[in-house]
C-alpha cells in the first residue's frame, strides 16, 4: 500500500478493492486438495509455504506495471519510474538480516537495494513481493538478476516505526533536519488474547512451540510501538502518533481474507468514537503545521547591541521568511489559509521545559508574529505578485552558553487554542544558525 502512494496511483477505494481481490485470490482455500498438497510438501521441506505467491505476483504486476522501476531513471528504455520517496522493510535470506528497500540515496551513496547496473534494479512489483513474503504463508521472493532472497520485513519490524526514525538519523546526521511527525498506521489492536489453538498441531509442542512463542512476541506490533515510544527523548515522543483501532471480536489471522469487510467496519466505527476523532484530528493538525517552514536568509544573522527584551529591540536577529510547501497560486494553499491556518506564533523554552505535541506546556509564553498591516492572521499573508505564502521574519535571539534553549515557531489552527510547532521546530539557535550558513531549505 505504501508503494502505491504516488501521483499516478489509483484512488483509495480502488486500492482497497485491489487489496481484497489480491488477498482472496492468494489465500483462497476453496481448492483444498492444492492447499493440503502444499502443506504436506512444506512438512517434508519440499515447499517453503502453504500458499503460492503466483496470484499476488500477477496482482502486483497489474497494479504497478511490469516494468515500473523503483529506482531506475525514467530515461531507462522501456521503464517508467515511481516518483514518491518510499522505503519498505524486508529481510534478506531466510530472515537473516533486516533491510530497507528504498528508492532514494543515503549519505555516501549507500542504498542496500540499489544495484550498480540499473538493469538489475528492483521493480516496484518485486519490492511489493519482497516486503510481503510472510514466512509459513508465502514463499520467499528471489530477485532473479541478483539471486538475493527476501522475506517479509515483519520478521524484524512488524511495527517499522523504530526503523523509520533510525532512517531519519541516517539521512540527516548531525541534526541537519528534525523530525516533524511520525505516524504509525496500525492494522488493528486485537483485544482477544492469542491462542495456540489456531496453530497446526505439529507446531503446538516441543521446540516448535518455543519458536512460535518467539515469533508471536516478535510480531506484536503494539508491544514494539510501546518499546520504541519509551526509548526516544521527550521532544521526539511528542511528535509520535499511532492510529490503532481496537478489534474486539475473534483474532484475525493473516490469511483470513473473508473478514476484511469486518475489519473495515471496525475501523470506521472507531473513527466515530471520541478517541478516534481526537487522534485523527490531532494528527491532521500536526500535518497542517508541518506544511510551514522557516527559511533563513543567506547571511541573515544580524548582531546587535543594547538591552534585550521580548520585542527584539537590541537583540541579535536571524532574518528569513516563513513559507508554505503547497504550490504557488494553488487552490489548496488558499483554502489552507482561508479555512484552517489562523496565525503564527513564537516562543522560547528554557532548558527542561516540556512542549507537548499540540504546543501545550507549563509557563510557555507565546508571542504573535505579525503578517501584514499589523495583523497576525495568515489569510493576509499571500503575496499576490508571486501567489505564495511568504512571511518575512526577523527572529530575535540571545547568545546562550551551550545552546540549550529551544526556539519555537508554531501554527495556531482556527477553532483551536493550541500552538503546533511548524516544520523544523523546536530548535536550538545553534541549529538554526547552522542551517542559515548552509542555505538550508525544506
Amino acid at each position: 500500500m505504501a508503494l502505491a502512494i504516488h501521483p499516478k496511483s489509483r484512488t483509495l477505494p480502488q486500492l482497497m478493492t485491489f487489496f481484497k481481490d489480491a488477498a482472496t485470490d492468494t489465500f483462497d482455500k476453496a481448492k483444498l486438495a492444492k492447499f493440503f498438497s502444499r502443506l504436506g510438501m512444506m512438512l517434508f521441506s519440499i515447499s517453503d509455504s502453504i500458499y503460492s505467491s503466483d496470484s499476488l505476483k500477477k496482482a502486483a504486476q497489474d497494479l504497478f506495471g511490469y516494468k515500473t522501476s523503483l529506482f531506475a531513471p525514467a530515461l531507462t528504455p522501456g521503464h517508467s519510474q515511481i516518483s514518491t520517496r518510499v522505503a519498505v522493510t524486508s529481510s534478506v535470506g531466510y530472515a537473516e538480516t533486516m533491510t530497507l528497500i528504498s528508492n532514494y540515496n543515503h549519505p555516501q551513496g549507500r542504498n542496500e537495494a540499489r544495484e550498480e547496473d540499473s538493469s538489475k534494479d528492483m521493480l516496484v512489483w518485486e519490492a511489493a513481493l519482497a516486503t510481503s513474503a510472510a514466512p509459513y504463508y508465502l514463499p520467499p521472493f528471489e530477485k532473479p538478476e541478483t539471486s538475493t532472497m527476501y522475506v517479509d520485513g515483519a520478521v524484524f519490524a512488524n511495527c517499522p516505526a523504530a526503523y523509520a526514525y533510525a532512517e531519519t538519523k541516517s539521512l540527516w546526521p548531525d541534526h541537519a533536519a528534525s523530525l516533524d511527525l511520525l505516524v504509525s498506521l496500525s492494522t488493528g489492536r486485537q483485544i482477544k488474547p492469542r491462542s495456540h489453538g489456531a496453530l497446526p498441531k505439529f507446531v503446538r509442542n516441543g521446540i516448535l512451540r518455543t519458536f512460535a512463542n518467539m515469533l508471536m512476541h516478535q510480531s506484536d506490533s503494539n508491544e514494539s510501538w510501546t518499546t520504541f515510544e519509551g526509548s526516544v527523548p521527550s521532544t521526539v515522543k511528542a511528535k509520535l502518533h499511532r492510529l490503532d483501532p481496537p478489534l474486539v471480536g475473534d483474532r484475525v489471522a493473516l490469511d483470513e481474507y473473508s473478514k476484511m469487510d469486518e475489519l473495515v467496519s471496525a475501523a470506521e466505527e472507531w473513527t466515530k468514537t471520541d478517541e478516534g476523532r481526537r487522534k485523527i484530528k490531532d494528527t491532521a493538525h500536526v500535518i497542517l503545521a508541518s506544511l510551514f517552514f522557516f527559511e533563513p536568509d543567506e547571511g541573515g544573522i544580524v548582531r546587535a547591541t543594547g538591552t534585550s527584551g521580548r520585542s527584539g529591540a537590541g537583540r541579535n536577529q536571524l532574518s528569513g521568511s516563513i513559507r508554505c510547501r503547497l504550490p504557488r497560486n494553488s487552490s489548496g494553499l488558499r483554502k489552507l489559509l482561508a479555512e484552517k491556518a489562523d496565525s503564527l506564533w513564537s516562543s522560547v523554552l528554557d532548558h527542561g521545559a516540556v512542549l507537548g505535541d499540540q504546543g501545550g506546556g507549563n509557563n510557555v509564553f507565546w508571542e504573535p508574529i505579525m503578517v501584514s498591516g499589523g495583523s497576525e492572521k495568515l489569510s493576509n499573508c499571500v503575496n499576490e505578485e508571486i501567489g505564495q505564502c511568504h512571511v518575512n521574519l526577523n527572529f530575535p535571539f540571545e547568545d546562550e552558553p551551550g545552546g540549550h534553549r529551544l526556539h519555537v515557531l508554531a501554527l495556531k489552527i482556527k477553532g483551536s487554542d493550541r500552538h503546533i510547532p511548524i516544520s523544523g521546530f523546536p530548535s536550538t539557535m545553534a541549529a538554526l544558525m547552522e542551517r542559515a550558513s548552509t542555505r538550508w531549505l525544506q
